[in-house]
């Protein structure tokens, strides 16, 4: 099992590199089509009277096809390797959001690369959308690179955050490749000692299933059951982050409403905002 074709968004040319740095290897490691994706926000607007207005937006599209530009010699900087097929892509949002158009992009790949959120995006003006927000909309796992930190390796030590729901099941399997290759997978169920005590009597040990699982698949794994921090589920995915020296965390998407601001859990918004190593995310 691994990742023949792997969709890798570069948001913009200050985090293209730290990106790419982190997707050419797994690309290589699973033999596998890269494709490198860049959008363009719309910017197009009817004319109207107050041509500096007209003049103003063509110049900033002229400044995004710049940059885009630039990107794509960033992504094929490297030239051909013999380890992996690439390709270019540019995608013109049109009426979309840009959300939409990766996800479009990306549906019929195994996985899709993206950059942890910069608060600078929103602060510029450009409307950018959220890692999570992709994973939702794509149906395909999603791996988030932490922007500002050197990633040359994905995997290693990985950290299952695992609580038998859907979405903890999804993001399991949809690492399977990943796992297969990491030298321990850790399973942390976060859990009260009242449910931990009801599910012996029920007779359902979901850690343990997993687990059992994740062996027959050759995974090197072991389980850790630990109570939940006072401060919530984000932190003490953080925290246990920490302790197990994890260099990969795999987790749900715990999704809302389309139509909802917060498209996805406050969990999964505060873990990928404060993450220091790669996500991978399931819906």
């Amino acid at each position: 099992m691994s990742y023949k074709t792997i969709l890798v968004h570069l948001v913009d040319e200050l985090h293209a590199e730290g990106l790419l740095r982190a997707t050419r290897p797994l690309a290589e490691a699973h033999g596998a089509h890269l494709i490198g994706l860049s959008v363009l926000p719309l910017v197009d607007a009817p004319s109207r009277k107050d041509t500096t207005v007209d003049e103003l937006l063509r110049q900033y599209q002229s400044a995004m096809r710049s940059e885009a530009a630039r990107i794509e010699a960033i992504f094929k900087a490297p030239g051909p390797v013999a380890a992996y097929t690439s390709e270019w892509r540019l995608a013109d949002t049109g009426f979309e959001r840009a959300s939409d158009a990766i996800a479009r992009h990306g549906s019929a790949a195994d996985i899709i690369v993206v950059s942890q959120d910069d608060p600078s995006w929103q602060s510029s003006g450009l409307m950018r959308d959220s890692a999570g927000l992709i994973g939702l909309l794509a149906g395909r796992p999603v791996l988030v690179i932490p922007h500002g930190r050197e990633i040359d390796q994905i995997g290693g030590r990985v950290l299952v955050a695992w609580n038998a729901s859907r979405e903890s099941a999804r993001a399991v399997f949809d690492a399977l490749p990943l796992l297969k290759r990491a030298s321990m997978v850790t399973v942390l169920c976060v859990q009260s000692p009242d449910a931990a005590d009801n599910q012996s009597i029920s007779g359902f040990q979901p850690g343990e299933d997993i687990c059992s699982a994740l062996t027959r698949h050759g995974v090197k794994c072991e389980l850790k059951v630990e109570p939940p921090l006072a401060d919530g589920t984000a932190a003490t995915l953080l925290s246990a982050v920490e302790r197990h020296k994890a260099q990969l965390l795999v987790m749900g998407d715990y999704g809302r409403s389309r139509l909802s601001e917060f498209i996805f859990g406050g969990a999964t918004r505060s873990v990928l905002r404060e993450m220091t190593i790669p996500i991978l995310l399931s819906h």
